[in-house]
Formats: structure tokens, sequence, C-alpha cells
């Protein structure tokens, strides 16, 4: 990229609050360097910029670049060159970190007021998380004494919804803890919602079942509008047309907080045409009896089935009277036990932060706490300080920031006609959601400053805490989008801008994917000759892999879907590296920008990104070294690693044996030496069972010479399968009778794990991985008296902290690369190849008993006194219906941010068990 673009120019000259939406590939950090040399040629300094990046390697990067630019600037502007000279010397004390280092050296910086130890220390997830479960075993032991107040509700939610444990409400607590901490006011937020509680009348769910009938009417009129002409259908629209119309339904559900003043009086108001709905809800269930779908129109009836679902559940909440008492029931049912559980996270807080404060430290949302109590008050020592220190704010990364984070750089900014902070982001990449990264605050800058047919609705008062249309700002503001793309073929962008135009909307993504959004091919002159397509080069391509069975429906049997996966990763494994060694071979065309022209294809050009490699990643990495094809693969934490996740597979068996997934993993693994086909083999002794009990009656049957389902099986099959078994059995009175340590030595002596693994890649590391598992049970054994099942929870505390999304550094040496989507993040490739498309979509958070919803609040399931019954409350199937569209708009944003690190070849590959998939793609 020879010159900057015009809209860069904008970028870089623009005043005031500037938001920057840019899209992949579009040169953003460039523009960032531009901006802050055009500010230093006109008299500002690196001491009075704080620069803010989402990872510690962009930091380093962008510091990099600004070394670069100004020692360019120093030789070549002779008239500033000292200055330039000066400003270089600036770079290494200069503000340029990720928040939480800033907020860190803030928090050091201000520790007096704060009253801590200057030196505090900051906790990593390793250390707190045995606090957290240590806080909340003393918790609930007082609750389970009776201590408190609400503790009787908190037995009954622990009988209700726990199932006889409280593993559940911990994470619950966990779950509510953290989401509070990534507020402004964390303790405010959790006094907002027990007073909703506490209140006898459900005003709030009052108000959200008139907007959601109010939405639901709209949104089934429109799909009706084309629908066939069935009688049945005919009744439904006929109905829902009958209807009165309520003018508020999204804006309640999407900012709740900001309509209910009046919410009280306005259900009064509201009682006849909540008699109107139910009377036609009445007739839409009626409108379903077989007769009226008549002339063989039934095949059409699946297609509207949601349709029915939805008016049942309506109904059942309002009544054939339109009185709502069964919401009221509802609430009156799940009040008590939610604000229970609320002040248990209160309490949880209070006693977290002691213990924190005993070990002297802190962790990462204490410091961002720390700061928002530093620069709450905008007149405060520490808010003006730093208000006059930063002229200029520059921010990175911005979908990806919370509402804390928010409120902190919005404290440090300055407003009016001296408003200076410039925010860089695109919601199209925005793939933090774990993180409880908020990207409709982006959306709440790009709307309010000047792009509002941009992004997702206005904000509730929760997530802002603040005004974006600040009178004062208006004058100040601007949104300009970086659409030219300099990373990719011009094929690769018209492949994403088809696949995305018609998939990414503002419900599920966040952004209508509209011309706007579009990626365009940058500097199209000079970049004529990568965008001709050389002859006889695939630039783009989609392979789905089919099985030979029918597909596994998602109520079937979990094991045969764990068997269905291990064949679909290896199948993939092995096509991908076929066909990049057929790349290889032929000398693959990629451009090369310093030659300007197209060279063969190398090793280190290309990268495999999957959404979750995890144990996956194993799989290809056997395949690549079976045949030959040099991979870097970048590992997971610790616990990801394939050796100890089988060695932690068969201690979860020694725990409890009725487990398919990991006594596939087992089976499969080193430790037994299983191959798929054997498996498939035992999976049919019994088909519709749990794989142990397939296991036993296939070890039973091959103690049968004349059973005929046998026949064709090998005997070294049953060996394993009697062998394992036998030794399963001595392990488990081991492992019951002596230490976890001696089991563990046993299993590796008997099997030859250790040896296996040194024929293996990374042999040592492998080997070394094991042992660091043995250590870490060496050092459970004489600490820990609840045996296995306890070291198990450990580690199950330990497993998330180990994991790192940060993008991987570049490999020096000639091979192909593997890493998450995460880990690719800012990343560009040649040639990328997505694998694992054909994964089924992780929704188990929407699951539980109790959602939360950042703007619904907690959401439970209803189980009515003295029964075992449990089903969904409004906000709980309000909540399921949001979390399902946020969550695939997350996958959404991870396919997009994928597809565009490729710069000259992009294939996609994923397994579908059934030929009938291959017709759906012609």
């Amino acid at each position: 990229m020879s010159s900057s673009t015009s809209a860069q120019q904008a970028a870089i000259a623009a005043r005031g609050n500037v938001l920057v939406v840019a899209g992949a590939g579009t040169g953003k950090t460039r523009t960032l360097v531009e901006r802050c040399l055009r500010l230093l040629r006109e008299g500002a300094s690196l001491e009075e910029m704080l620069i803010v990046t989402f990872t510690t390697a962009a930091a380093a990067e962008m510091r990099a670049r600004l070394r670069k630019a100004l020692e360019a600037a120093t030789a070549a502007q002779v008239s500033q060159s000292q200055f330039f000279a000066e400003q270089a010397a600036l770079l290494d004390t200069a503000q340029i970190s990720t928040l939480h280092s800033f907020c860190l050296s803030l928090v050091r910086e201000h520790f007096h007021e704060l009253g801590i130890d200057p030196q505090v220390v900051v906790l990593d997830e390793r250390q707190t998380r045995p606090l957290t479960r240590e806080c909340l075993t003393e918790l609930l032991a007082g609750h389970y004494a009776g201590r408190w107040p609400h503790s009787a509700a908190l037995q009954q939610f622990i009988r209700r919804h726990g199932r006889g444990s409280d593993e559940s409400l911990r994470a619950l607590v966990s779950r509510l803890h953290n989401y509070a901490q990534s507020l402004p006011d964390p303790d405010g937020w959790l006094v907002g919602q027990l007073a909703v509680l506490n209140e006898a009348t459900p005003t709030q769910w009052h108000a959200w079942l008139a907007a959601s009938l109010d939405v639901w009417r709209k949104d089934w009129l429109a799909a009706l509008g084309d629908a066939p002409d069935v009688l049945a259908l005919q009744r439904c629209r006929a109905a829902l047309a009958s209807l009165p119309t309520e003018q508020v339904g999204r804006a309640v559900l999407s900012a709740p907080g900001a309509h209910l003043d009046n919410a009280a009086a306005r259900w009064g108001q509201t009682r006849p045409t909540l008699q109107a709905f139910a009377a036609a809800l009445t007739a839409i269930l009626a409108a379903d009896a077989t007769e009226h779908w008549q002339r063989k129109k039934s095949s059409l009836r699946p297609a509207f089935a949601k349709l029915f679902e939805e008016a049942e559940f309506f109904l059942s909440l309002l009544g054939p009277d339109g009185s709502a008492t069964a919401l009221n029931e509802d609430w009156e049912w799940s009040r008590h036990e939610l604000a229970a559980l609320v002040e248990l996270t209160r309490q949880f807080a209070e006693r977290f932060t002691e213990a924190k404060r005993q070990l002297g430290g802190v962790d990462f949302a204490d410091v961002e706490q720390l700061s928002l109590r530093l620069l709450r008050d905008v007149n405060s020592a520490a808010a003006r300080r730093c208000r006059e220190r930063f002229a200029h704010v520059f921010v990175d990364e911005y979908q990806d920031i919370n509402a804390a984070q928010d409120a902190i750089l919005r404290a440090v900014s300055r407003s009016g006609t001296e408003a200076n902070r410039f925010l860089v982001g695109d919601i199209k990449q925005s793939i933090y959601r774990f993180r409880l990264a908020n990207p409709r605050i982006f959306a709440g800058y790009a709307e309010a400053w000047g792009a509002g047919d941009l992004q997702s609705p206005t904000l509730g008062a929760e997530t802002t805490n603040g005004d974006f249309k600040s009178p004062a700002r208006a004058a100040v503001q601007s949104v300009i989008s970086l659409a030219d793309n300099f990373r990719s073929h011009a094929a690769v962008l018209n492949f994403v801008n088809a696949l995305f135009r018609p998939l990414m909307r503002a419900s599920v993504g966040g952004v209508v994917y509209d011309t706007a959004a579009e990626l365009r091919f940058g500097n199209a002159i000079e970049r004529a000759a990568l965008a001709a397509k050389p002859m006889d080069a695939s630039l783009i391509e989609l392979h789905v892999l089919t099985t030979d069975e029918p597909a596994v429906s998602e109520e079937a049997d979990e094991a045969e879907g764990g068997v269905e996966e291990l064949l679909a990763i290896e199948r993939e494994a092995r096509f991908v590296t076929t066909r990049l060694r057929e790349w290889h071979r032929a000398g693959h065309p990629v451009w090369d920008e310093s030659a300007r022209g197209f060279r063969p294809v190398q090793w280190r050009d290309m990268v495999v990104l999957m959404r979750s490699p995890g144990t996956r990643s194993e799989a290809f990495a056997k395949e690549f070294h079976r045949v030959g094809v040099p991979l870097h693969a970048e590992r997971g934490g610790f616990y990801e690693s394939l050796e100890v996740t089988d060695l932690l597979n068969l201690l979860r068996l020694l725990d409890n044996p009725l487990q398919d997934l990991p006594l596939l993993a087992v089976l499969r693994s080193p430790l037994v030496g299983m191959s798929l086909e054997e498996l498939v083999a035992i999976r049919k002794a019994a088909e519709r069972t749990l794989m142990w009990d397939a296991l036993t009656k296939f070890r039973a049957a091959g103690n049968s010479t004349t059973t005929a389902s046998t026949a064709t099986v090998s005997d070294s099959v049953f060996e394993k399968a009697a062998e394992f078994l036998a030794r399963f059995a001595e392990w488990r009175q081991l492992i019951r009778l002596g230490s976890l340590t001696q089991c563990l030595e046993r299993v590796l002596a008997e099997t030859h794990y250790e040896a296996l693994l040194l024929a293996e890649p990374r042999g040592p590391e492998r080997v070394a991985n094991v042992r660091r598992l043995l250590d870490l049970a060496r050092q459970f054994d004489p600490l820990q008296r609840q045996g296995l099942h306890r070291f198990l929870r450990f580690v199950e505390a330990q497993e998330e902290a180990e994991l790192d999304h940060d993008p991987a550094p570049l490999p020096t040496e000639d091979a192909v690369r593997l890493m998450s989507i995460h880990q690719s993040k800012g990343l560009e490739f040649p040639v990328v190849v997505v694998a694992g498309l054909g994964v089924r979509f992780n929704l188990r958070d929407l699951s539980g008993d109790v959602l939360l919803d950042g703007e619904l609040g907690l959401c439970p399931m209803v189980s009515p006194p003295e029964s075992q019954r449990r089903f969904p409350s409004l906000p709980h199937w309000l909540a399921k219906q949001r979390g399902r569209r946020e969550s695939l708009g997350e996958e959404l944003r991870l396919l997009y941010v994928a597809l565009t690190r490729a710069r000259d070849t992009l294939l996609l590959c994923g397994t579908d068990a059934g030929k009938s998939v291959v017709e759906k793609w012609r």
C-alpha cells in the first residue's frame, strides 16, 4: 500500500471523537501510526498520548511501527529531526499498553488513595480459582446451618435446581460475579436486581410479556405474508391481523430498564389487549387442526411448527382470559430463590475480596474496578490529572470492550470541544463474548456518532453508563469506515462478500452486511497483477466430506456421536494433508509482495485454522507426521495436550466408568490402542446402550466361539477389550486403597505409555507433560483427602486458567501452521485452510436452569412447590432465544475472521454424515 486512501486520510486528519470502523485487512495499524505522526508534526508529544491495545503483542507491534516511522521521519525531515529523535527516545516509556497494564500503573500510582499496597500483586486464574471455591464452600456451610435470613431460600434453590448438588449454584454465583465485575458499578447492579426481585408484582415481566407479544405478532404477520394458501395459515394470519398494536415492543426488550417508569400503570391499560391476544392465540392453536391442512398440504406444517409452539407458550402465560395469572405465579415461585442467589453473590464478592487481600493481591477485574473508584468522580484529582496528561486517547479493538472498560476510557478522555478519543474496531470481528466483550458498546458509538445504520440497537443504561449523544459533543464526533482491503486476492474478497451478504444481519452478527460493510479490493490499479487469476490455480475451494453412515441426530446416542467425531477428525486431517501436498508439489502460486509477482507456495505459507483445536490438533499432527509434511501446531494449555487428556479421561473413568466420551477417548488412545473400525465393532455390540455396557457385552461375546455377530471381528479386538477391562478393575481397586500417584505410575508401567509417546512427534515434550501431571498428583496426595473425585474437581478449576487465545508467534521453520481462529486474529497467510466446519455449535450454556442475560437479568426455569416439573419462565424463554442468536452471531463472526486471514487461497473443509448434503451444494 503505497499511499493512504481517502478514508484513511480522513481518519488521520479528523479531530474530536472519532470512531473508525476498520474492516479486515484495511490498514488500521498503519492509520493509527500515521495519525500519531501527524499529531507529532503538529506539536503533540508521545508523553500526552494514551495508546491502548487488546494484547501485549499488539502493543509491542505498535511501539515497533512507531519507532520505525519516527526513525524515518528523523532522517527525512531535517527541520524536525531533533524533535523526532526525542520522540523516538520517549517510546520506551510512552503509555502504549493493554488496558490492564494502564490500569495497574494507575492503581499503583494512587495506592495511598485506594488504601492498598503499592507493590500489590496481580493474581491469575490459577491462583484465584481455588480461592473462589474455598470462599463459596465456607459461605455455603453457613447457609446449610441456616445462619442467614435467605439461607432457607438458598437451600430450596439447591433442592429444586441442583439435583442435590451445589455445583450448579457455585457456577451460577461465579458467572453472576464475573458479569457484575464487567460493569461500572458491580454492587450497584446487584442491588438493583435485588430491588426488582423484592417487588411483589412482576412489573418487568409484565412489560416484557406485552412487548414480546407485540414483536411476535409483527414477526409472524410478516412471515405469513408469503405463506402458501392453506386454510390453517389463512386463519392464523387473520387472527394476528385482528390484534391491536403496541408500539414499544423492540424498544422495551432491547433496553428494558428505560421503559418501566410507567409500566405498572400501562399494565392495567394493556388488559384488553392481552385478552385479545389470548383469543387470537386460542384461534391459532385451533387453526392447527388436521382438517385445516387440506389436500395433502400437511407436509407444509413443519415449516410453521414454531408458530404453534410459541402460541402455546404465550397462551400458557396469559391464560384463556388474558389475566396472566400463570406469569404472576411463576414470579412468586421464583423471586425469593433468585434474591437469595443475588445475596449470596454479594456475600461472595465481599469474602473473595478479603481472601485476595490476605494474599496481598488483586485480580484483573479488581484492577479495573479500583481504577473506576479513582475515576468515577470526574472532578477527582486522579481523573483531572489523567485528562490533563492525555491530550489524545487511542483505543484499538473497541468492539471487544466491556462496560467497565468503556467507563474507564471515557473517564480519562476529554469532552466538548476538546474531545479526544480515537476508537478503532469492527463488530464483524468481535469474537470474545466468552470474555464478556460487549460489541453493542461499539454499536452505540457508531449509531450516536453518525452511522446509525451500521449496527445494532441502542444500549441499556447498565451497558453504556452514559449518554453517547451529549449536546456538547455533537459537533466533534465522526464515524469513518475503512473498507479497502489490502490483504486478500479479489476472488477471496468476492467470496467473503457473497457468503456473508445474506447471512450477517443486525439480529445475528450485530451488523447488516450491506454495501457499506463489504470489503473492497484496495489499490486496484497497483494490485492489478494480483487481481488476475493465475492459470490452473484454484483460489477458493469448499470440500464437504461425507460418511457412509446416516447422520447422527442431536438426540442420538452420545457415544455414536463420539465415534462419528473421531472419524471426521481423522478423515479431514487426511484430506487436508493430501491437498496441501498436491499444492506444494505443483508449485501452487502465491503472491510475493516484495517481488511483485507470483512464486511457488512454501509450507510456511499455509495455515490450518479451527474453531477449537484442542485434542483435534493431535489428529492433524499425527497425520502430517505420517505423510512427512512439517507442521507447527500451536498447542493449547497443559491440560489440552493429548497425553494429559488421555490420562485425565482414564481418571474420569476410574471415578465413574459410565461416561461414553472419556471411554471412547481412552480406547482410541495409546493406553489401549483400538482403531476406529474396532470401536465401531464394539459399538454395534449394543447400539443403544452406554459404551461401557457395549464394551462388556462385546467382551462376553468374544468368549463365545459360536456368536455369529463376532464372526468378522478379529481376535485381537477381543483381546484388547478383555485386557483393558481386567487392568481397569485392578486400577480401580488400587486407586481406592492406595494413592492417586501409585495408580498413575502403575498405568504408565503396564501400558508402556511413555515409550509409545517417545515414538510420536514431540515425544520428549509429551513425556515431560506426563511427568508434570504426576508431580501434580504427588502434591495433591498428602494435601487432599477427598480422593480422586476431588482431584478431578481441582483439574476442572485449573483447566480454564490454562487457556490462551492470544495471537501465536510466527515460527521460523518452513512448516504448515495449525492454530485456533482466536490465535490467528490479526495475522494473515497466503493459504488458509478452515477445517472442522461440520462440528456442531456448542450451545450448552443455554441449557441451564437459570440463565444470565445482560438486559433481562436472572432468567429462571420455574419449579412449582412440591413438584418435580420445571418449565421456562418468560425471561428464560426470551434469554434462550437471545442467547442462541448471540451465540450464532459469534460463530458467524469467527467464520468471518477465519476467512479474512487468507491472502491468495482459501480452502473450507467439513464433515457431514449422509450423502444428501452434497446435493445441497450443487
